[in-house]
């Protein structure tokens, strides 16, 4: 039954640079039931540039591969023991067994799952098992999760990297660094985690032999690692991969990164790249920079680097201050906290000075609450809370309840929480009710930080927010609640799991308009089976891609203006709406401030206004995708409208 052009099309517009026409072709591809598709969605799902696209790729990539079938109810698994269903012949026996494995240290679990882990085919559940097995910690099993780095299921990389980064071993991060070159979005941001939670003088040595290894793949995974790091030593690294590495892209990359780290405002980088122009050849590089350089030890050489007019050198002194020791040299990163200058210096004090406690920053830290950089801001919040001297109050935070930066907002919450000062669920709502959804994950940030009986109301709004990533984060949240024995949070989940079952699937549970266009041309599909009616509804598909989007716009405004749609794409229409609405209003008001104020000030400005007008295209483009999907279920199921419906969308059908 497939059509060979609309096969050809679909491809076409999945390949288009245009999101919107991927997304149309995303569509096509499960409506026509093209299976040969499932490489092109599985590589946006994980790579894509826009948000909307990689969700409805994923979304496409269950319903292609199968991945709704129907399932007995569990209660039939209900009398049978661990061992008994993790060898069952039904997957989701099997998964009711993951559910009730002992926990760790428990060595009975840890044999059971090593023996189901090595039997099951199914993607889901080999995931799932991975991170499970990893949660015991046991060395033994390093080997065994680590093949699992090379499964061509990309939740099972992820996964991998993510349980191998449990065991907090040498041997494990190795396997890591490895996977830095996987090209899956979710086990980049793993790997990227696994890392950061290490550090010293190991991991760096392990990365420069890295560096050296004939295969590229582990160079690049070197080069990626030297960046995250972020420090002086790295970068030298990476400009001497720059230099000296016999591969183009390997050069390349290294340079981009080391630019990256310029255009983040690291003055250090700006003094490497200089010295890069300079060096003509490896040699002369090593010369200009060297490895061994000594590094400052007492107080002297620390206040030096500090006053120096040079911000790489200043940022060479920090980078040592931060791994010091708490009590050493802390009068003199003081005194050089209070005349330093360069925002991106000025955040890595106040960081220094929250990790290790500094009273005597409290002081300066609380002049920087006003600073004009959003970084500073939310960083001197940070360490207001963590500096505050006996008898001190946390009173000069509550204006920054109020501030436009959603991280400083954070942290301000969680800083007066702590002391009692506020209410966190009103100042949670008030966060909300700004519409924006960097307040909105902010806010689930605070959730999960608190942890508290009064914030489950909160999770449960959040559960059925228009935004598919707002909602998933508070149902990842509210397993962490109900984890953690929080009042109210197991039942709401029970809840919860209830109605997924209900409804067959977690997904639709969560639906929003752009879901459930897949479960309308599924019911098409099934409905029609062979009619010659398929014809005619393809045809939508072989006009100009613009052109069949205006239509299907115009046609879902239509829909809208005379309220033929669901209650919950309405709302979802609705909450866009206001918060384009409030949007608006942040950029009138910016652009009635006019040019007052700092050159600083202005530039904060301007920046804030490109923030607010991003957001407000993502809005608008998912607005857009919303009604496209909403103009083409209505389009797909006209048959079946009644009378009053065909009537006043007859010329657009």
């Amino acid at each position: 039954m497939t059509d060979e052009l609309s096969l050809e099309r679909a491809r076409e517009l999945i390949a288009s640079s245009v999101a919107l026409e991927r997304q149309e072709g995303i569509v096509m591809a499960v409506r026509g039931g093209f299976f040969s598709l499932i490489q092109p969605i599985t590589e946006i799902a994980g790579n894509d540039s826009d948000d909307e696209t990689r969700f409805l790729a994923r979304k496409a990539l269950e319903r292609l591969s199968g991945a709704q079938e129907e399932h007995p109810d569990n209660v039939a698994f209900a009398q049978l023991s661990v061992e008994q269903l993790l060898a069952h012949e039904d997957p989701h026996a099997r998964l009711t067994g993951l559910k009730k494995l002992p926990a760790p240290p428990d060595r009975t679990g840890r044999l059971l799952l090593l023996n189901a882990l090595g039997a099951e085919t199914v993607p889901q559940l080999i995931a799932s098992m991975v991170i499970g097995l990893g949660r015991y910690a046991n060395p033994e099993d390093i080997s065994v999760i680590a093949p699992f780095l090379r499964h061509g299921d990309a939740r099972i990389r992820a996964n991998a990297v993510e349980a191998l980064a449990m065991f907090e071993k040498e041997e494990a991060y190795r396997f890591v660094i490895g996977s830095m070159a996987d090209e899956d979005n979710r086990v980049k941001a793993n790997v990227v985690r696994a890392l950061q939670g290490i550090g010293g003088q190991s991991l760096f040595n392990l990365l420069k032999m890295m560096a050296q290894d004939e295969k590229l793949w582990t160079r690049a995974s070197a080069a990626y690692a030297f960046y995250r790091i972020k420090s002086p030593q790295s970068l030298v690294a990476l400009a001497r991969m720059a230099l000296k590495d016999e591969s183009p892209e390997i050069r390349q990359r290294a340079l981009e990164y080391i630019l990256s780290e310029k255009r983040e405002g690291n003055p250090a980088a700006a003094v490497i790249l200089a010295k890069l122009e300079q060096s003509r050849t490896h040699e002369e590089f090593v010369v200009a920079m060297p490895d061994d350089e000594a590094e400052p030890t007492s107080d002297h050489d620390y206040e030096r680097l500090l006053a120096s007019d040079d911000a790489a050198q200043r940022y060479i002194a920090l980078s040592q201050l931060s791994q010091a020791e708490a009590s050493v040299h802390a009068s003199v990163l003081i005194k050089a906290f209070e005349r330093e200058q360069d925002s991106f210096l000025l955040s890595m004090m106040l960081a220094i000075v929250r990790e290790k406690k500094l009273s005597g920053g409290f002081e300066h830290s609380c002049r920087l609450l006003t600073h004009a950089d959003d970084r500073v801001r939310a960083n001197a919040v940070e360490a207001v809370a963590a500096a505050l001297p006996a008898g001190a109050s946390l009173d000069c935070l509550l204006p920054l309840l109020h501030d436009k930066y959603s991280r400083v907002v954070a942290n301000a919450l969680l800083a007066l929480y702590k002391y009692n000062r506020i209410d966190a669920a009103g100042e949670l709502q008030n966060m909300l009710a700004k519409g924006r959804e960097a307040f909105k994950r902010s806010a689930l940030y605070v959730i999960s930080q608190l942890r508290e009986q009064i914030l489950v109301p909160i999770l449960e709004t959040l559960l059925h927010d228009h935004n598919p990533r707002v909602r998933d984060s508070a149902f990842q949240i509210l397993n962490d609640y109900a984890d953690a024995r929080v009042s109210g949070a197991i039942m709401l989940l029970q809840e919860t799991r209830k109605q997924i079952e209900l409804e067959k699937s977690r997904d639709r549970f969560f639906e929003n308009s752009l879901d459930r266009v897949f479960s309308g041309v599924l019911r098409l599909l099934r409905s029609i089976g062979g009619d010659s009616e398929i014809g005619t509804d393809r045809k939508i598909f072989k006009r100009n891609p613009q052109t069949e989007r205006h239509a299907l716009l115009q046609l879902g405004e239509k829909c809208l203006q005379n309220r033929i749609v669901d209650d919950r794409t309405l709302e979802s229409l609705s909450s866009i709406d206001s918060e384009l609405k409030h949007i608006e209003d942040l950029i009138g008001e910016s652009a009635a401030k006019g040019c007052e104020g700092t050159v600083n000030e202005e530039a904060s400005r301007k920046s804030e206004q490109e923030l607010l007008k991003i957001e407000q295209q993502s809005l608008r483009h998912r607005r857009e995708a919303i009604l496209t999907f909403l103009a083409f279920e209505v389009y797909s199921n006209r048959s079946h409208l009644d009378a009053r419906a065909t009537s006043l969308l007859m010329a657009d059908l």
